[in-house]
């Protein structure tokens, strides 16, 4: 069946390519670590691929199914980002001063940021958090 496809990516302007795919990214532990701290700076995996020295982003979904410790550590690391989205969206309304005469403006844009903070943080499952940060949690008791 797949002799039918074509075996080699198509370029941009959608015509088939001469060249050949990249090499193979092998995984390896200084790699996962770097992919942990992209994600920790709200980085999508597509954008983490993008990134000098990283693999395809194929090869990380990839990786997140063969390698379960790269998967839960994302996992874990996300959930402590969508906590973050719920206080910096309590922060939002810092900077918005009831005495300033566009009190309604910054008001409105405050709301609106918070918004798209807790609807972010919605979207992560915050409700159970992964099993790393409840192991953590068993051994402060």
């Amino acid at each position: 069946m797949s002799e039918d496809l074509p075996q080699t990516p198509a370029r941009s302007d959608l015509s088939p390519s001469k060249g050949v795919a990249g090499r193979k990214t092998k995984y390896n532990d200084r790699i996962a670590q770097q992919i942990c701290l992209y994600v920790a700076q709200n980085m999508s995996l597509r954008e983490i691929s993008r990134q000098p020295g990283m693999p395809h982003w194929d090869t990380l979904k990839i990786w997140m199914l063969q390698h379960p410790e790269l998967r839960q550590t994302i996992e874990a690391i996300r959930w402590l980002n969508g906590t973050e989205y719920i206080a910096e969206a309590l922060e939002c309304y810092k900077d918005v001063e009831p005495d300033s005469e566009d009190f309604p403006a910054q008001l409105a844009l405050a709301k609106a940021k918070a918004a798209t903070m807790l609807t972010a943080a919605r979207l992560m499952e915050l409700r159970k958090p992964p099993r790393q940060i409840l192991e953590n949690e068993d051994d402060l008791s």
